[in-house]
């Protein structure tokens, strides 16, 4: 008679497979079959500055379903300095989808105005429109975290806006925590 060559598998080497296997299921996250958002491209961005203003910096993350664009506007003293930023983003809608538009920073300024919108084009969600200003030697820091819904149907294109300027008197800014926005099917 032949002897096997097979050996039966001993239970602790089952058991370490199902913990692995268990510890798999945890740690890897669940990832939708399709996105309803598809995302096109890049955020395209155009900034300016004048007077010395610093050049923003920006940053940006996709994921399913999801893109954040960060916008760091610097700081300045320099009087007159203005800085401008305009970012867009196209994406197209497979499936009706509610859409989150959330927009957040904070800033500490004196002698100068902040103004920024965010808006999906359309018939998208939109932030409403910002014009903060504070007078020469005031100072404020102004922190935002701001959001608006909507439904936005399937089988369309459509385009994320975004838009801020800084604009210095004879005072100074300071972009403590970068604006935040992030368009998210929920």
């Amino acid at each position: 008679m032949q002897k096997s060559s097979v050996r039966p598998r001993s239970d602790s080497t089952a058991w370490r497979r199902r913990v692995t296997a268990a510890l798999a299921m945890l740690l890897i996250p669940a990832v939708p079959a399709s996105a309803a958002l598809v995302f096109i491209g890049t955020w395209i961005i155009s900034a300016r500055t004048e007077r010395g203003g610093p050049a923003p910096v920006t940053s940006m993350v996709d994921g399913v379903n999801r893109t954040e664009l960060r916008v760091d506007m610097g700081s300045t003293a320099l009087s007159h300095a203005r800085s401008t930023l305009v970012a867009t983003r196209f994406f197209r809608v497979t499936q009706d989808q509610m859409v989150e538009l959330r927009h957040a920073f904070s800033t500490l300024f004196s002698g100068a105005t902040i103004q920024f919108k965010a808006k999906i084009r359309s018939g998208g969600p939109r932030t409403d429109p910002r014009d903060l200003t504070a007078k020469d030697g005031e100072a404020r820091r102004i922190t935002l975290d701001d959001s608006s819904q909507q439904v936005l149907r399937a089988g369309r294109t459509y385009r994320i806006k975004v838009k801020i300027t800084y604009d210095n008197g004879f005072g100074s800014w300071n972009n403590v925590s970068p604006h935040t926005f992030t368009v998210t099917g929920v």
